[in-house]
């Protein structure tokens, strides 16, 4: 596997890009996870129940005026009426759907759920209660139900035949088998009701067709209450006729399994977060390590120093640490540089802030004149900052600022820090802090401290 500069990507550098990278998977699988959770605790179980029907045939009698606009495909204009406002309003008031508590869902549901269910309650109560007192407000409640019962009623059709089904939604599956055998037996009385309007207009009110059609009618409302009945009983008498009666649905529509679902929003997580950390790292033009230093900038690297904001400055004690060993490290590189080109001095910068520069330029001097017994002399040329001054804990006094303005003698501005270890502050000055540097006395300085 290569990466985009053409070298080989081991799994040690993927590694490296996935850890270097933690914080988005702390950040990202948490969300996930929660989401996904949250997602499904907002579905409350909903169970089904099926009436299947049969158009049977035409109706005994059609008046002359229907029969001219009547639509060719009889099943779809048929199963059409089916949630009809006639058909619902029936079912709604012989099973008392209005009288329904306005947060029914909330029996069933979550408590996360149950929430949004409470604000959603209190909104519609809230327009309820603006129509006026009495029957206009029963009348709105009632048609809350009747609406409500629409959109859970379902009618479907099977291809290349007579065959429909009347598909009811509920929270619990005993009412859903209720309503569903309750909405196909309205249905067949409003088929009923046709049927009587089309032989009246024909042959009157006393004809026998009527009457035995007003019998069934009255018979057939009584089962109304959505209870089953023998089959033959639960047929009808009409053109419209049941085939099967509604039974309860023990599993719920679209079912998911928590668990599986929670572990597959944790692999999502992962696979999202990975993801985001090879995005990020492709975009981050940083220098990451000591080798790609040398590979993207051509220079060589004397030495990389870990972070360590909980300890700035070493301690002889602490040899073992990767903290010291990489100034033992860098010290060696220094001293071979040195000692090649007759180096004296090293100018050590940040691009990014001074912060880091002074505790590499304090704990390599710390270890030069512990631990290799060698004359050093630090020198904080950062005097807008102090920062070597500040590490060091060292009072705002006299320093190179001053050096520099000839305003104190090079030796006095001098503190020591042990036996083999100077510093000159950065000191104060009221001009510009660039504007010293520019003198030619800093080049006597550094000449002075070369001695």
């Amino acid at each position: 596997m290569q990466d985009l500069t053409g070298d080989e990507t081991t799994v040690r550098d993927i590694l490296r890009v996935l850890f270097s990278h933690k914080l988005v998977f702390l950040i990202v699988t948490p969300i996930v996870i929660i989401s996904a959770y949250v997602a499904l605790e907002m579905r409350t179980p909903v169970f089904s129940a099926s009436v299947t029907m049969l158009l049977a045939g035409q109706k005994e009698v059609e008046a002359d005026s229907y029969a001219r606009i009547m639509p060719k495909n009889l099943l779809i204009s048929n199963t059409t009426m089916v949630k009809s406002k006639v058909v619902l309003e029936r079912v709604v008031k012989k099973l008392n759907l209005d009288k329904r508590p306005l947060d029914y869902e909330k029996q069933h549901a979550s408590k996360i759920k149950g929430r949004l269910i409470d604000q959603r309650v209190k909104k519609l109560k809230f327009f309820l209660e603006e129509v006026p007192a009495g029957e206009k407000r029963q009348y709105a409640y009632f048609q809350n139900a009747v609406n409500e019962l629409a959109s859970n009623v379902n009618v479907i059709p099977y291809p290349d035949t007579d065959l429909f089904a009347i598909r009811v939604n509920d929270y619990n599956p005993y009412e859903a088998v209720k309503i569903a055998n309750s909405v196909s037996r309205s249905f067949i009385i409003n088929d009923l009701e046709q049927q009587i309007v089309e032989n009246k207009m024909k042959y009157g009110d006393k004809y026998a067709t009527v009457v035995q059609l007003r019998n069934y009618i009255e018979e057939f409302e009584q089962y109304l209450d959505g209870r089953n009945l023998p089959d033959l009983d639960a047929m009808g008498p009409g053109t419209m006729k049941v085939v099967s009666q509604a039974t309860p649905s023990y599993s719920p529509t679209s079912s998911v399994n928590k668990t599986s679902s929670l572990i597959l929003a944790f692999i999502l997580s992962m696979v999202l977060s990975a993801g985001l950390s090879f995005g990020f790292e492709y975009m981050d033009h940083t220098i990451k390590s000591p080798k790609e230093v040398v590979k993207y900038l051509n220079l060589a690297c004397l030495g990389s120093i870990p972070k360590n904001t909980s300890k700035k400055l070493i301690h002889l004690e602490d040899n073992n640490s990767q903290y010291y060993q990489s100034y033992q490290s860098l010290y060696t590189r220094l001293y071979e540089a040195a000692k090649d080109q007759h180096l004296q001095s090293f100018l050590i910068a940040d691009i990014d802030g001074p912060n880091e520069s002074a505790a590499i330029t304090a704990n390599l001097a710390f270890y030069i004149s512990q631990k290799m017994e060698r004359n050093v002399l630090v020198i904080d040329a950062d005097i807008r900052n102090c920062t070597i001054s500040k590490l060091l804990d060292i009072p705002q006094t006299t320093g190179l600022a001053d050096v520099l303005e000839e305003k104190i003698q090079f030796e006095d501005a001098i503190h020591s820090l042990g036996p083999q270890l100077s510093f000159l502050p950065a000191g104060h000055t009221d001009s510009n802090p660039m504007f010293p540097f520019g003198l030619s006395t800093m080049a006597k300085v550094l000449n002075k401290a070369n001695e």
